[in-house]
């Protein structure tokens, strides 16, 4: 078959999972358990619009499949699953459910379905053979005996694939494992991998640090006493690494050398701090171009010889290349700089808007979290990124909790500071459509609203698409909208979306005291870490206690885990790719240049063409592989994509790792579904959840709460606003009341649970 090679990427990176075999001639694969006879009746709704059909997903009307030459029209049996099909001997696989349902209605749905005789039946009468939910309903539903437990079936031979995979990956089988038994096959969005991170626009970085100011620019006023579009008011944000210095003394770090991509040793000299000397200046007035100029007299003092020898005299690449050198106070420093010089950004005196440093992706609720994720990483609080609750390893191998620990309260008071000097959005909660910062900030392409932002923490394959269009993959600039002031953005190159490492901060990695105070940096060490470990996604598949054909739906849930079943619910049936070399990974599948194409003609994105016209990448149990979000990733930010990993793999970005045989601070993630608590004990803490629920922000009457009225309105701990939603309403002062409840109740008994018993609880 064709070798081919995608230009950037040749470098063994990103950690995947292996699967159970390579070859359709695998002897661990008896004929007898895939070739079954009749039909499967799945009752699956993806997203609200996904199956096995095609749903009339808006094409562009371009329904004309490029490589089997059909054209597609509702209801039709999509690429994916008529290959399933065939290769499995099935008569026919039945598309069940209701398209533009959500998870929880469909779930009512099926429940609904039941009849006298125990099985479910769909609006065709056909008995349902598997039934696709969320994790959480699934396990539900096999608590009460209407699902088929699967560890028969796998320790009896019948699931090969599966069995020699959990077999691979003990860690998964614990975690998907639920009072003894297993009711779905895991879908995992890679493992072991970064999965959202710091997105940043690296070209509005080179325009403010590496050029001179336009003429005319730079004399935005900034600081006290300043009015408009740019920083306004006293400075609130306040040094963290150092109160007066960069660092306490002339400090050696790592970073990767962008020339042969192996760790470095170098060394940053001590310097004033530079929020400090940001602090005098903007007391006193200033303006964004005399910012720009502080920031680059610092830079040069305390990393020159970096910049010098690493960056080819840049100082944007001391945040934006792989050998970024830059700290927690650095990056805030950067977004002041970006707030207070809107004139720079849009290259003109007059004609700007306000500018917005750090957004949402939009004001969904898990987007809305993001905020959060920002938050943490950059002062180094660890928990926000666990796979289950907000629970890790501390570096004392016990297991905690982000929810009770003091430092999580404290970096809300940063974040309070940030979001005063409007370097946060404001209002980033209050419900807009779901990708509203990124169209406004990234893509420009809202009517009246376009303007220019810096960062995110989220996903660089979906946020890389606002770059330029690379083979069907970013924005047209055609799209791009004229902004209120006149700007127009539909002529400007967007290139520079890129995902960075993270900040150099302090990180608990030798002691932990779920009491220590965030700036307590005793048992802390220096690094970048990003708390980010792909792992077992929240939904699945499982087989209804009814089928009348459990055979053929172990089958298919079997034979997503050989490697042909991975290639085509991931990249499609075997004339839509071509093997070759993605991420290091040799003979992996390569899209076809035919299907980029088509996809680019649709106006779908990445994901919406592969669910809805190919019918791969559902959220049904199988193993998502880095090396497709490669191929999903806009061609101006694969290079940064492969930054990551290759700072990972010489250790200068850390990254969480999902062992369960060796705990230390790296762990961070419980790789286990512990069993749910009893209700009257949550309820001795339900003012903790609510504070850190992911649900509305504001409660009944439209007043701010939980965290975000602590970032958006309140003013530290002497703050006693409401932290509750739906009428459930709890004070501040509630909530921390009950840390210490929370900790006894819930994370002792989760510690004896892994025979690990959790510092907290003790101290409680």
């Amino acid at each position: 078959m064709k070798k081919k090679t995608l230009a950037v990427l040749g470098f063994a990176a990103l950690a995947g999972v292996a699967l159970a075999s390579c070859s359709k001639k695998d002897e661990k694969k008896p004929e007898d358990n895939w070739k079954v006879e009749g039909d499967v009746d799945l009752w699956h709704v993806y997203s609200k619009s996904y199956g096995t059909t095609y749903n009339g997903v808006i094409t562009n009307g371009k329904t004309t499949n490029p490589i089997d030459g059909l054209t597609y029209t509702q209801d039709d049996q999509l690429p994916a699953w008529k290959t399933f099909q065939a290769n499995l001997g099935l008569s026919h696989i039945y598309q069940a459910g209701n398209y533009g349902e959500d998870d929880a209605t469909n779930y009512n749905s099926f429940k609904g379905a039941k009849e006298s005789d125990g099985v479910y039946r769909d609006k065709n009468q056909h008995i349902t053979d598997l039934f696709y939910n969320t994790t959480t309903n699934l396990n539900e539903l096999g608590d009460d005996a209407q699902l088929i437990d699967l560890t028969s079936y796998i320790d009896a031979g019948r699931m090969p694939y599966f069995k020699a995979y959990l077999d691979e990956n003990p860690a998964i089988k614990q975690e998907i494992t639920h009072n003894g038994k297993i009711f779905y096959t895991p879908y995992l969005d890679g493992y072991q991998a970064i999965e959202r991170n710091f997105v940043m626009d690296k070209t509005q970085v080179e325009k403010l640090l590496d050029t001179a100011l336009p003429s005319g620019t730079g004399s935005v006023a900034a600081g006290n006493g300043a009015t408009g579009k740019g920083l306004n008011g006293a400075p609130e944000a306040q040094p963290f690494i150092d109160a007066n210095n960069n660092y306490p003394t002339a400090t050696q770090i790592y970073i990767v050398n962008p020339s042969n991509n192996q760790k470095a040793q170098v060394t940053v000299n001590q310097t004033t701090n530079i929020i400090k000397q940001q602090n005098e200046l903007l007391a006193t007035g200033t303006t964004g171009g005399a910012l720009i100029e502080q920031f680059k007299t610092y830079a040069r003092a305390a990393y020159g010889n970096i910049i010098d020898t690493y960056y080819e005299g840049k100082i944007s690449k001391m945040f934006t290349s792989v050998g970024a050198c830059y700290n927690a106070d650095d990056l805030v420093a950067l977004l002041r700089i970006f707030k207070a010089n809107p004139d720079v950004l849009f290259g003109s005196a007059t004609a700007y808007d306000e500018v917005v440093p750090v957004f949402p992706r939009g004001q969904a609720n898990n987007r809305v979290e993001n905020i959060l994720n920002f938050g943490a990483t950059l002062y180094g609080v660890q928990g926000r990124g666990s796979e289950y609750d907000h629970l890790f390893f501390g570096a004392d191998g016990k297991i905690h909790d982000f929810d009770t620990q003091q430092a999580s309260y404290d970096m809300l008071d940063k974040l309070h500071a940030l979001y005063s000097e409007k370097l946060i959005q404001q209002n980033f909660w209050n419900g807009k459509s779901g990708t509203f910062g990124l169209d406004t900030y990234f893509k420009k392409s809202k009517d009246g609203t376009s303007t220019y932002g810096l960062m995110e923490y989220d996903y660089i394959a979906t946020q890389s698409a606002a770059n330029d269009k690379y083979k069907g993959v970013g924005t047209a600039s055609s799209s791009r909208k004229k902004a209120a002031c006149g700007y127009d953005f539909s002529d400007e190159e967007v290139q520079g979306v890129v995902a960075i490492l993270s900040p150099l901060t302090y990180v608990s990695t030798q002691s932990y005291a779920w009491d220590q105070a965030l700036d307590n940096k005793a048992g802390k060490t220096l690094t970048r870490y990003y708390e980010e470990n792909r792992s077992v996604k929240n939904t699945s598949w499982a087989i209804p206690a009814g089928s009348d054909n459990i055979p053929a739906a172990i089958a298919l849930m079997d034979y997503m885990f050989s490697e042909d079943g991975w290639r085509i619910q991931n990249f499609g049936p075997e004339g839509y790719w071509e093997l070759g070399t993605v991420l290091g990974e040799e003979n992996t599948p390569v899209i076809k240049q035919q299907v980029l194409e088509h996809f680019a003609e649709t106006n779908l994105d990445f994901w919406n063409y592969c669910r809805g016209f190919l019918g791969t990448t559902h959220g049904i149990g199988h193993y998502r592989p880095t090396t497709l979000d490669m191929q999903a990733t806009n061609y101006y930010t694969q290079e940064s994509y492969t930054n990551l990993a290759l700072a990972c793999q010489q250790e200068v970005q850390i990254s969480s790792k999902a062992k369960v045989s060796d705990f230390d601070w790296k762990t961070s993630m419980p790789m286990a579904v512990f069993s749910t608590l009893d209700t009257s004990v949550a309820n001795t803490y339900a003012g903790v959840t609510n504070f850190w629920n992911q649900g509305n922000k504001t409660n009944e009457t439209g007043t701010m709460v939980g965290w975000v009225a602590i970032v958006a309105a309140g003013s530290g701990y002497s703050s006693d606003v409401l932290t509750g939603i739906n009428g459930n309403n709890y004070t501040y002062t509630q909530v921390k009341a009950q840390i210490a409840t929370k900790n006894a109740a819930y994370l002792y008994a989760m510690g004896e649970k892994m025979n690990l018993i959790a510092p907290e609880a003790r101290r409680a």
